[in-house]
Formats: C-alpha cells, structure tokens, sequence
C-alpha cells in the first residue's frame, strides 16, 4: 500500500479575448498550489531482474482555484474561483531499479495516469455562473525512489512529478472562462510505499 501528500496547482493559458476591452477590468488570474492526500494500493509485477510492472489505483483529494484579480473598481476584492475534487486515479508506471547494494536499491519510475472525478463539490444551479472543469484527466508521470530493505517489509520513499494533457476547460460561456484558453494541472507527490513479506537481508 502507500500514501501520499501532494501540492497541485493549475497551469493556465490565455484566451485571445483576454487582451480585449471584455475584460479589461481583469488584471490577471493566477492559480494557487494547494496540498492535498493520496492514498492507495499497490500492484507490482515482476517483468525481469531490473524492470517491473506497477498498477497502483489510489484516490486523491485535491483542491484547486484560481484568482481572478480585478483593476476596477477599485474597491472590488479578488474573486476566487475553488475547485475541490476526489478523483480515483488508476497510474500504470514502469519502475526501472538499479542493483541493489545491501539493503538499499535504486529507481526511477515513468507512465501514465487516467484519474476520473468520484465526487466534487458542485451547486447545479449556480454552475453556469462558475468556473467549470472536466470530470476526466490524464497525466504523464516521472518520479525518483529508494527500495529499503528490512526483514519482513520493504520501505520505499519516492518522489513523482504529474503533468495533465488534456485541456480541463468546460465552459468558455462565463466571465471565468471566458478569458481562458487552457487549465492543464501539475503536481508533486512525496510518496511512502509499503510492501509485506519476508525478504532476505544481505
């Protein structure tokens, strides 16, 4: 099993309406980071001395947001726009391993990750009025980790770095997304990794 913390921020693209007098009340709309909690199983599959396999379904709690800060009127404070989701996420990686010196073995991991929205904080009638983002994302993942070896378990920190691909956007009919082209995410998850079972010591 494992469990994770995570920091998760939007990275987000101008529309081309954005330098219009449309919106030239709206100074800049910037994403926060925000933590988050990870936790999940893990499938490991052995495919030869120094590659395995891994399929590590998880659900995770994100909160997102964007604020959106104005120049006028000038008293107008910024309005921020909060995305909270828990997503079940499905990360089939290829884990490369070095040789292992002792009790001690190190990796690099590399894959995909599809992850689809289990629940979401959403009022449907004021919806329209909101930012709205897309139930389904899908990340390429890269991390680094050290397997330590004990005699029956085996401890692993790791660290993984997710970028989304598809464009999060929903609905461009509202001032929040209107002035926006693309919402992708970013994260940077510190994972502690835990597998049973008797293991020899060098």
């Amino acid at each position: 099993f494992q469990l994770g913390l995570h920091s998760s921020s939007y990275q987000i693209e101008y529309s081309d309406k954005f330098v219009t007098p449309a919106f030239d009340s709206v100074y800049s709309i910037e994403p926060k980071w925000h933590r988050g909690v990870v936790l999940g199983l893990l499938i490991n599959y052995r495919v030869y001395e120094f590659l395995d396999l891994r399929l590590t379904p998880q659900v995770a709690f994100y909160e997102h947001s964007l604020s959106y800060i104005y120049l006028r009127p000038v008293n107008q404070p910024t309005d921020v726009q909060v995305i909270e989701s828990v997503m079940v996420e499905l990360p089939l990686l290829a884990k490369y391993k070095s040789v292992r010196r002792g009790n001690i073995r190190m990796y690099m991991v590399g894959g995909v990750k599809p992850a689809f929205e289990a629940s979401g904080k959403k009022d449907l009638e004021t919806i329209a009025s909101r930012l709205s983002v897309s139930e389904f994302n899908l990340g390429l993942e890269a991390g680094l980790g050290l397997d330590l070896y004990y005699p029956l378990f085996k401890f692993s920190p790791e660290i993984r770095f997710s970028r989304g691909l598809p464009n999060l956007l929903k609905d461009t009919r509202n001032p929040y997304g209107d002035p926006l082209n693309r919402i992708n995410t970013y994260t940077i998850t510190f994972f502690i990794l835990f597998q049973l079972g008797t293991i020899a010591l060098h």
